[in-house]
């Protein structure tokens, strides 16, 4: 099997690339592995030092091939390689890519149209992973109807939400679902906060980007929360959302006997530790974002795989899904209902959610070995 997708070993020295997609990517060769399946990645992200490196995935290799690096160092150069990359990834894989291949292919409009053309050349069966229709997230009708041309050419699907299963997959083909990476957290020692006991620690990680609205909510909800709660701010953002989020913060904690600070942002173990200080995660994301009809909020995943309750907004692609019983829930993006909702939730015992996420790893192993087999 080949895996095609924008992927990286080394964030900082290859593109493009995204951390979250690098991540699920990551967890799903992971799968691979436990499986036993054989894969290399044929990666759309250029390597200008070598054309091939190993890495070891969970006691597996796969070999990671990266297309050729050129110069951009002008605009005449970044012009010419707007026309040119196209015709190098087409022949790239039409080079890598052989007749009777099973290909792993995240979703990605770059190439679709050139995906196409190479496979009516390779005849190959195709696994299309779809982690949202971008042609919803950028109300563009136009990319919408591209794209649901482009799903008909898949063989099999992976979709993070049952929702998007029964949007895209009409003809009903083999399909499995992941939310996101379902990879536990170890509990870590001395993961408590210098305060009393009787502080309900609250963190909201995510955007700060006020246009997706989650920070903004959960930060005017402390104004009705007790003085026993802390509110943290974990957050990615340009440097006018910190600002501004920052502002926001100093407003309500003159109105609030509650806590709310922003502790900049966080990864690695760094980030792991911080998330298990805390008890209540927070997913306040803009409820009438069409998004939401479709993907699944990796927060939550985070939360749990660490041992947090979560306060969430009620969509259906939460509600719907095998951990949906584990959050608790407010309907409106109202300071107010969000405020009660963290404190239901404050009072709520804990439940073992780690196991949870074990389980479903452990179903999303099965349905990999069914898809496989049906290809």
């Amino acid at each position: 099997m080949k895996v095609i997708a924008f992927y990286t070993n080394d964030l900082d020295n290859r593109g493009p690339c995204y951390l979250s997609s690098k991540n699920k990517l990551d967890y799903i060769f992971s799968v691979f592995n436990s499986v036993k399946e054989k894969f290399s990645v044929l990666s759309l992200c250029t390597e200008s030092k070598k054309r091939q490196c190993a890495c070891k995935k969970n006691e597996g290799i796969c070999h990671v091939y990266y297309m050729s690096a050129y110069p951009r160092d002008n605009i005449v150069l970044k012009i010419f390689h707007l026309f040119f990359d196209p015709i190098k990834i087409f022949f790239f894989l039409l080079k890598n890519i052989e007749k009777g291949d099973v290909i792993y292919l995240y979703h990605s409009t770059h190439y679709q149209e050139i995906f196409k053309l190479v496979k009516c050349i390779k005849k190959f069966k195709m696994i299309l992973e779809v982690e949202e229709i971008y042609g919803d997230v950028s109300e563009d009708e136009k990319l919408k109807k591209k794209e649901k041309l482009f799903f008909g050419y898949a063989d099999a699907f992976v979709f993070p939400t049952e929702l998007l299963n029964k949007k895209v997959n009409t003809e009903n083909r083999p399909s499995a679902i992941i939310y996101g990476t379902y990879h536990v957290e170890e509990e870590i020692n001395n993961n408590s906060f210098d305060d009393s006991e009787s502080i309900v620690h609250c963190v909201y990680a995510g955007t700060l980007d006020q246009r997706k609205g989650g920070a903004l909510a959960a930060i005017l909800s402390a104004e009705f929360l007790p003085e026993n709660y802390h509110l943290h701010i974990l957050g990615f953002g340009s440097a006018k959302d910190k600002e501004e989020i920052t502002e926001q913060i100093r407003k309500v904690s003159e109105k609030t006997k509650a806590k709310v600070t922003y502790e900049g942002v966080l990864s690695g173990d760094d980030y792991i530790r911080f998330l298990q200080r805390c008890d209540i995660g927070l997913s306040t994301q803009n409820p009438e974002a069409e998004f939401n009809d479709t993907s699944f909020p990796s927060k939550i995943l985070s939360y749990l795989s660490n041992g947090l309750r979560v306060v969430t907004v009620k969509i259906p692609v939460v509600e719907m899904s095998a951990i949906g019983d584990l959050c608790t829930y407010y309907e409106k993006q109202d300071p107010k209902e969000i405020a009660d909702a963290i404190l239901y939730a404050g009072r709520e015992r804990d439940v073992d959610c780690r196991k949870r996420i074990r389980d479903l790893s452990v179903e999303f192993e099965n349905e990999i070995l069914k898809l496989l087999k049906a290809m």
